[in-house]
């Protein structure tokens, strides 16, 4: 059976597992039902110039991001308001937010534009370089928990900004960054070596049976660096 990519995340799938739809004598795939709700959202909003923008990018199934809906009263606590959300002079909140799943700028005119566009959200930034957001809402006409799920509902996610839970998972990355990295470097230096004796083997006549055992050796060693080493280039 033939993959095809779903028409919002672009990830690729089985096309006998895809849920099909036509649409001006065009037919449509979607791998979940939360990608083929945020389509239809953005169509019906005007904003789906956002597909033109993110271009062959691929984003994570909507589904994902919408699958917890009970921790959404906790953006609402007095406790959670008081240590996460400040009162403006002007009397609105303000609250500085992480969002997930953000990957291109595409994604962050996406989170910009509903957010704009939603009743009682009165600022809405986001640092693409850290996926910072800070949004200012009326408290008299939305709630917090209202403004996360409409992020959800497009696919993302998003948390609180804690400097020290951001500096936790900083390390976390550094760490996972350095191990690809590290990785790499052994896997490729060794690969190097394997060639080198392969270039000079060339020259003084190997025997095959060797040959192909160097071979193997380089498969071995090109796996990991190309899998794990370079997953986050195939992630996006």
């Amino acid at each position: 059976m033939a993959r095809v990519p779903c028409t919002h995340c672009h990830l690729e799938f089985d096309e006998s597992v895809m849920i099909t739809e036509e649409e001006q004598g065009k037919t449509l795939h979607f791998c979940c039902k939360g990608c083929q709700g945020v389509y239809h959202l953005l169509r019906e909003e005007g904003l789906d110039t956002f597909y033109d923008k993110l271009g062959n990018q691929k984003l994570e199934p909507a589904d994902k991001a919408r699958e917890k809906k009970e921790d959404l009263e906790r953006f609402d606590l007095e406790g959670f308001h008081k240590k996460y959300v400040r009162t403006t002079p002007e009397g609105f909140n303000e609250i500085h937010l992480i969002i997930e799943g953000i990957h291109c700028s595409a994604c962050v005119w996406l989170n910009e534009k509903v957010l704009h566009q939603t009743p009682g959200v009165i600022e809405a930034t986001i640092n693409y370089s850290n996926n910072k957001a800070k949004v200012i809402w009326d408290p008299e006409q939305i709630r917090l928990s209202q403004i996360i799920e409409t992020i959800r509902n497009i696919g993302y996610n998003a948390y609180p900004y804690d400097p020290s839970l951001q500096e936790e998972r900083a390390v976390k990355v550094r760490n996972d960054y350095y191990s690809r990295i590290l990785v790499g470097v052994f896997a490729t230096m060794n690969i190097m070596w394997i060639a080198i004796a392969q270039y000079a083997g060339y020259f003084t006549g190997m025997e095959k049976g060797h040959k192909n055992i160097l071979n193997i050796a380089e498969f071995i060693l090109a796996t990991p660096t190309l899998f794990y080493s370079g997953w986050i280039f195939f992630r996006g």
